[in-house]
Formats: structure tokens, C-alpha cells, sequence
């Protein structure tokens, strides 16, 4: 499989930190405060089930911090825990949360999560897309947040980029047409080289 675990949100250029411009209230300025101190922790396998835990709560503190830690624990380059979170079914979730939150920064965090997942092999990779992952991804294409749009990208390009019967799903779902459009929005706006080349339309 062609993939690529994100180690840094997608692009080689983006901040590892989730904090994003804008003016912000006092709500949000706690909450950057508790992601800065989440990202200075060091999460480990061992952690999983009560991370997965936090992100299935309704209260938001606990949401951020599981996803936060979860998508830390993703981004070990060594050997992601990428089966274990399969297995957990908290897949679904990540795709809901990252469609439908209010919380950009929390929608990030999953759409940063559900693209390491998809950087794996090609089976766990069908595990995310049959979870709905694609139609997912090009919802929050639609985001007005360019962060979230950029690691969208990269969740698609990791897709795509797997296998002809992977790209032709994301065809079939508008993601890619027969124009080469995906490509120009990838290089206009994103610069997301890595996805460009990984995309061999027909």
C-alpha cells in the first residue's frame, strides 16, 4: 500500500499543535491550554481503551483529550496500534465527530486520526472505508477551516492512493472526477504533493 501515517496533520509544513487563529473566548482559551499540556504527554498502547472511552463520552473536555491521545498514539512511526483501534469499533464514531462537530479543532484531531488509520495496509484500510471514511472526508472538504480541508486531502490521498479499486471508490463518491480536478485543487490550494503524486487518475 501507498500510505503515509501523518505525523504532522497531513502536509510537512503544518504545526504539530491543533490550536487555530481567530479570536477566541474564554472556554477556548482553556481548552488550548489543556491541549498544549495533552500534546506535552506521552501516550502509549496501554492507554487505548480509556482513551476510547473519553472520546465516546458526551462531555466535550473528554472528548478532546481521548482524541487528542488517540491520534498521538497513532502517530507512533514505529508501529501504530491500527488493529487494536479497529477492534474497538470506535471508527464510526471518529467519522461522526469529525463530520458533525462544532469543535473544529476536535474535528481535525479525528480527521487526523481516521487518516493514520487509513495509512495501513490495504485490509485495515477497507475496514475505515467501509465505515463510511470517504463520504466523511468529502464532507469536511466543505469545511470553511483550511486545516481541516488540507488533512481531508490527505485522509482521501492515502484512499486513493492504496489501489485502483480503492481510487475508484473515491470516484464513485465525487471525490476524484475524470477531469483531474481533485489534482488542481490539490495543487492550488493545498500543495499537498505527496497526494498529487500518489492519485493516478485514468
Amino acid at each position: 500500500m501507498i500510505g503515509l501515517s501523518s505525523t504532522q496533520g497531513g502536509s510537512s509544513s503544518s504545526s504539530s499543535k491543533t490550536h487555530f487563529s481567530g479570536p477566541i473566548n474564554e472556554q477556548q482559551q482553556k481548552m488550548n491550554e489543556l491541549i498544549t499540556k495533552w500534546e506535552e504527554m506521552t501516550f502509549d498502547d496501554s492507554q487505548l481503551s480509556s482513551l476510547i472511552e473519553s472520546i465516546e463520552s458526551t462531555d466535550l473536555e473528554k472528548q478532546y483529550y481521548g482524541i487528542v491521545g488517540l491520534r498521538k498514539v497513532l502517530c507512533d512511526k514505529k508501529k501504530p496500534p491500527i488493529d487494536q483501534v479497529l477492534d474497538s469499533g470506535i471508527v464510526p464514531r471518529l467519522i461522526v465527530i469529525m463530520e458533525t462537530s462544532t469543535e473544529i479543532k476536535i474535528q481535525f484531531e479525528a480527521a487526523w486520526s481516521l487518516t493514520n488509520l487509513c495509512s495501513g495496509t490495504s485490509e485495515q484500510a477497507k475496514q475505515v472505508i467501509d465505515s463510511g471514511v470517504i463520504p466523511g472526508f468529502l464532507t469536511a472538504l466543505k469545511s470553511a477551516n483550511p486545516e481541516l480541508i488540507e488533512q481531508s486531502v490527505w485522509g482521501i490521498g492515502n484512499i486513493a492512493g492504496d489501489s485502483t479499486e480503492f481510487r475508484d471508490l473515491v470516484i464513485k463518491e465525487g471525490g476524484i472526477d475524470d477531469s483531474g480536478h481533485f489534482r488542481e485543487y490539490l495543487r492550488a490550494k493545498l500543495k499537498a504533493e505527496w497526494s498529487m503524486d500518489s492519485v493516478e487518475l485514468l
